[in-house]
């Protein structure tokens, strides 16, 4: 048989065709496997990312709504019916809607301050006559001193909404002046040593809720009592008042953490 000189570098390329073939298919597979590390491991740290990212929010969503402590200032206005002295013996009783000051420490779930508060009333009296025309004027102003504290019993809204009980004590007396136009002698309008002592309380529970931490609304109602003790002695013998009121009081105010 007679074979073409051209036969063999034919043939030769034809058997070396499959092994070009195989050295780029094993590159591929080595690149295709190489991607694949790769997916799995952005996997992973997506994965470890979200699981990181939900575990602080989840620490976040947990922590408390209010500010555990500091410096507090309250401001509200109260129900109230404060006794207001007259004269050395004489008080009287009135009623309506005051407000109220209160300033001192958070310590978690405990607030330990000092209130005050100051009433007056004034009474003036015109007696007039053809011979001429008199004026009485009376001053009585009456304050009190009120260290309280407040506990919070339970807890809702990670903090935000709470349940406490408060309980205040005031201490405080009370001054008057009386002015006479024209004056008067001494021995016509006499005057006599007296003393005077005003306890009041106030106990019962509230509401209180944080807008932020630092911020919040609260509502207190409750048990008040009022007890005004006054003596005066005179030339017959010593004279002794008490006058004393207990009733349900409201107090919606505002607080704020320092």
């Amino acid at each position: 048989m007679h074979r073409s000189p051209f036969f063999v570098p034919v043939l030769a390329l034809g058997l070396s065709v499959p092994a070009w073939a195989q050295t780029p298919s094993d590159g591929a597979a080595s690149a295709t496997s190489t991607a694949s590390t790769d997916t799995a491991t952005a996997s992973a740290a997506v994965s470890s990312s979200l699981t990181s990212d939900s575990s602080s929010s989840g620490d976040s969503s947990g922590a408390l709504k209010q500010k555990d402590r500091g410096l507090i200032v309250s401001l509200g206005f109260s129900t109230r019916i404060p006794i207001i002295q007259l004269d050395g013996t004489s008080a009287t009783g009135t009623n309506g809607v005051a407000g109220t000051l209160f300033a001192g420490y958070k310590l978690d779930r405990y607030i330990f301050g000092l209130g005050f508060s100051v009433d007056h009333v004034g009474v003036k009296t015109t007696m007039a006559s053809p011979s001429g025309e008199s004026t009485q004027v009376v001053d009585g102003t009456s304050f009190l001193i009120s260290p309280g504290a407040q506990i919070a019993a339970l807890r809702a809204a990670a903090g935000r909404l709470e349940l406490y009980g408060s309980v205040q004590f005031g201490l405080g007396r009370s001054f008057f002046s009386r002015k006479n136009n024209p004056e008067l002698p001494g021995d016509v309008l006499a005057t006599y040593d007296n003393s005077n002592f005003h306890l009041n309380y106030q106990i019962g529970p509230g509401l209180r809720f944080y807008f932020i931490p630092q911020f919040a609304l609260q509502l207190t109602t409750g048990l008040q009592g009022d007890h005004y003790f006054a003596s005066q002695d005179t030339p017959t013998g010593r004279r002794a008042d008490n006058l004393s009121n207990v009733s349900f009081f409201g107090n919606l105010g505002l607080l704020g953490v320092f």
